[in-house]
C-alpha cells in the first residue's frame, strides 16, 4: 500500500512540474494562438497554394482565380473560406455554381411600342436595339409607317 502511495506521489510531483514548465511556455509567449492577426502574406500564401491571387483595390482584397474575380471587404472572409478543410469553388465563385440557372436578361419595354428590347453595342461606338425574343434589329412599327427607316 504504502509503495503504491508513493508512486502515485512521484507521478503526480512529474506532472507538476510539467504543468509548471508549460505555464510559464505560456506566460513567456507574446501570442498563445497561432494564428491571431491575419496578415495579407498569409493569406496571399494561402491563396497561392490553392491556385489563386490575392490583390489590394481600394478598400476591398480581390481574389482571383483566372478571369474570375470576387471582392471581399476584409482579409478574415477570405481566410475563413480558405481554411476549411474541403470547399468548392462554387462557395468562394457563386457564378461558377453549375446548379444556378442562368439568368437571361429580359430587356426594357420601348418607350414607343413597348415591345422588350436590349440595347447592343455596335461597331461603330454606339448602341442600338435588338428585339428581346427574336434577336434581330428593333425596328418600331410607328416610325417603319412614315418612312423613317427607308434605305
Amino acid at each position: 500500500m504504502k509503495e503504491e502511495i508513493a508512486k502515485r506521489d512521484r507521478i503526480i510531483a512529474e506532472l507538476e512540474k510539467q504543468n509548471a514548465r508549460l505555464k510559464e511556455k505560456i506566460r513567456n509567449a507574446k501570442d498563445i494562438s497561432p494564428i491571431e492577426r491575419i496578415s495579407f502574406a498569409r493569406v496571399r500564401r494561402l491563396a497561392r497554394e490553392a491556385c489563386m491571387e490575392i490583390a489590394r483595390q481600394g478598400k476591398q482584397f480581390i481574389l482571383s482565380m483566372g478571369k474570375t474575380t470576387r471582392a471581399f471587404r476584409k482579409l478574415r472572409q477570405i481566410w475563413d473560406l480558405l481554411i476549411e478543410d474541403d470547399w468548392y469553388l462554387s462557395d468562394i465563385f457563386p457564378q461558377l455554381d453549375p446548379d444556378r440557372k442562368e439568368e437571361k436578361p429580359t430587356g426594357t419595354p420601348c418607350k414607343y411600342c413597348f415591345e422588350r428590347i436590349l440595347w447592343v453595342p455596335s461597331d461603330w461606338g454606339s448602341w442600338f436595339p435588338i428585339d428581346a425574343d427574336t434577336h434581330k434589329r428593333h425596328r418600331c412599327q410607328q416610325y417603319s409607317e412614315r418612312g423613317y427607316y427607308a434605305s
